[in-house]
C-alpha cells in the first residue's frame, strides 16, 4: 500500500548515502517464498540469515523501528501439479534495531521483531524473534503462541505435499518458548494442545492395489497418531529439533522447525526426536 520514512536524515543520506531513520510505515506488505522442489536448488544459493544479510549490506543503515501494517505472507512449495501453501494474513507488527553500525554489532544489539497475524486466516498467531545481530553463527530465538482454530486448515499445504488429508481436528493452543536457532539447526519444545484429530491416508492412483494400501495406512495411522493431547490425563510435549537447509530461506527454516514439533507431538517420526 504505501512506505513513508519518518525522521530520515537528508543530510546523511544525501552526502553519505547512510540511511538512517526514526520509524518506517510498511503498510500492506506482501511477501511471497514460494520453492519448486522439482527443480533442483542452484547449488551456489545460500540466502543468507538476517544478521548476515545487514552486515553484508554496503551502505550504512540504521532504522529504529520498522512498523508493519495489514501485511501476508504467503509459503508455498510444490512436488506435483499445484503447490501446497500456508499463509498468514492481517499482520500487524513491528522491527526494531535494524542496522549494520559496527559499535552496536559489537555490542550484540538485538533486532526484535514483534508480530501478530491469523495462521490460514483462522488462528491468532502471536510471534517474537531476536536476532542479536553480534551473535555467533547468526545464532537466534523465537517464541510464539497460537489459539484455537480447526486443523482442517492446513489441507491446503498437506494435501498437496503428503497422500493425506485431516478429516477432522481442532487446536485449543499451541505455545513454543524461547526455540534456539542458528545457521545450523533450531531445538526446543513446543507444546499442542488438540483433540479429534484424524487423518485420512490417500492414494494417488485408483486401483483396487492402491486402495488396499491406503486402508493398510489409514489403520496405521489410526494406531500411532495421536487423536488428542493430553491423552488419558497425559501430556506429550512436542521436541523440536530441525537441521537448517542452507539453501532455503528463513520461512522453510522457522516453518520446518515448528513442523518437527507437530510431527513429535501427534506420534510421527518418532524414531527421529532429539533431546
Amino acid at each position: 500500500g504505501k512506505i513513508l520514512l519518518q525522521s530520515l536524515d537528508r543530510r546523511q543520506f544525501l552526502i553519505s548515502r547512510k540511511v538512517i531513520a526514526g520509524n518506517v510505515l510498511v503498510d500492506g506488505l506482501v511477501l511471497d517464498d514460494y520453492r519448486d522442489k522439482r527443480i533442483p536448488m542452484r547449488p551456489e544459493f545460500y540466502p543468507p540469515l538476517p544478521q548476515q544479510a545487514l552486515l553484508a549490506s554496503k551502505g550504512y543503515i540504521k532504522i529504529d523501528k520498522v512498523i508493519l501494517t495489514n501485511g501476508k505472507v504467503t509459503y508455498s512449495e510444490q512436488v506435483g501439479d499445484e503447490p501446497g501453501s500456508l499463509f498468514f494474513n492481517k499482520m500487524e507488527g513491528t522491527i526494531s534495531n535494524i542496522t549494520n553500525d559496527p559499535d552496536l554489532v559489537r555490542q550484540n544489539i538485538k533486532m526484535k521483531v514483534n508480530a501478530s497475524m491469523y495462521f490460514m486466516g483462522k488462528g491468532l498467531l502471536n510471534a517474537n524473534i531476536d536476532f542479536p545481530l553480534g551473535a555467533k553463527k547468526d545464532a537466534f530465538t523465537f517464541s510464539a503462541t497460537l489459539s484455537d482454530m480447526d486443523l482442517c486448515a492446513v489441507n491446503p499445504m498437506l494435501t498437496k505435499l503428503f497422500p493425506a488429508e485431516i478429516i477432522s481436528g481442532s487446536v485449543q493452543k499451541m505455545v513454543m518458548d524461547s526455540v534456539k536457532a542458528d545457521d545450523d539447526k533450531a531445538i526446543g519444545r513446543l507444546d499442542l494442545y488438540y483433540q479429534d484429530l484424524r487423518i485420512k491416508m490417500k492414494s494417488k492412483v485408483n486401483n483396487s492395489w492402491n486402495n488396499i494400501k491406503s486402508k493398510v495406512m489409514n489403520l496405521a495411522a489410526s494406531a500411532y497418531i495421536s487423536r488428542q493431547n493430553p491423552n488419558n490425563g497425559k501430556f506429550t510435549q512436542g521436541i523440536i529439533y530441525f537441521e537448517r537447509d542452507k539453501h532455503k530461506s528463513l520461512f522453510n527454516f522457522l516453518w520446518k522447525s515448528t513442523f518437527s514439533g507437530l510431527k513429535s507431538t501427534m506420534g510421527i517420526n518418532k524414531r527421529s526426536r532429539r533431546s
